[in-house]
């Protein structure tokens, strides 16, 4: 253990699987304590970390009284708040035919599904950053993370809402790093591409779209949540304390492939 994070307090939202657990045990390796957010209580009981330094919440981060219960309970159990890794995320498609239960083109797209994709991918960044950060203030600063996704820069039309709402996810960092820089707050935000999760499992149920995507990719393979929590660790550590405002591309170079 190289300690990067020792001694400091880490917020993680949606740790209880996928990106989630996979920087919940780094950010614990690494020193830190950590308090994992999740609405899936069975998930974080069987978080691996040592309990010592793992504070587990259930909370309803799309929730403005669940997400300040949550920090309150961080702050009873650590006393502080120096980093906030904003990773809860949902995506509404499944392998087969749509339905209007799904995201999709927007003429398509119903206002529930809409108002369920920003809530959880938008909203829920909002409002842990909203209450967790005069905590970090007070305790001189600190890092706040937040997950975008490629569906951020890269706008398509079959996921409108959480694209919408992951290019909310950069805009609201960008404005957390110019508001809140001048009192020790840096903001900074991850573009993973496609990541071996249960998130994206109507993606990896399809053979024909992973072949496809593998075949062109540059690295032939989807990512590991391991290979974004790492990312997350630079961005939460004092290495990079000059780094503010950024938007990370973590997608192996499938951006910049020969199209």
């Amino acid at each position: 253990m190289s300690g990067r994070l020792e001694g400091k307090v880490a917020i993680i939202t949606g740790a209880a699987s996928g990106q989630g657990a996979a920087a919940a045990a780094l950010f614990a390796s690494e020193g830190a304590r950590v308090a994992a957010f999740d609405i899936n209580e069975a998930g974080l009981k069987a978080l691996d970390i040592d309990r010592a330094q793992l504070h587990t919440v259930v909370c309803d981060v799309t929730n403005s009284e669940s997400v300040q219960h949550g920090i309150a309970a961080v702050m009873d159990r650590f006393g502080s708040v120096n980093v906030v890794y904003n990773n809860a995320g949902v995506i509404k498609r499944r392998p087969g035919a749509w339905d209007h239960t799904q995201d999709g083109p927007a003429a398509d797209l119903s206002e529930a599904v809409f108002d369920e994709l920003v809530g959880l991918n938008l909203k829920s960044q909002f409002l842990v950053c909203k209450y967790a950060l005069p905590h970090m203030i007070a305790a001189g600063g600190g890092s706040i993370i937040n997950v975008s996704s490629l569906g951020g820069p890269l706008i398509g039309t079959q996921n409108t809402a959480y694209n919408v709402a992951k290019a909310g996810v950069i805009g609201l960092t960008k404005a957390l790093a110019v508001s809140y820089g001048t009192q020790g707050i840096r903001a900074n935000a991850i573009c993973p591409g496609i990541i071996d999760t249960p998130l994206v499992g109507y993606i990896l149920a399809d053979p024909d779209y992973t072949a496809k995507y593998t075949s062109a990719h540059p690295m032939g393979r989807f990512g590991k949540p391991a290979e974004i929590a790492s990312v997350g660790l630079f961005l939460a550590s004092d290495d990079a304390s000059y780094v503010n405002g950024e938007v990370i591309t973590a997608d192996g170079g499938y951006m910049v492939r020969p199209k």
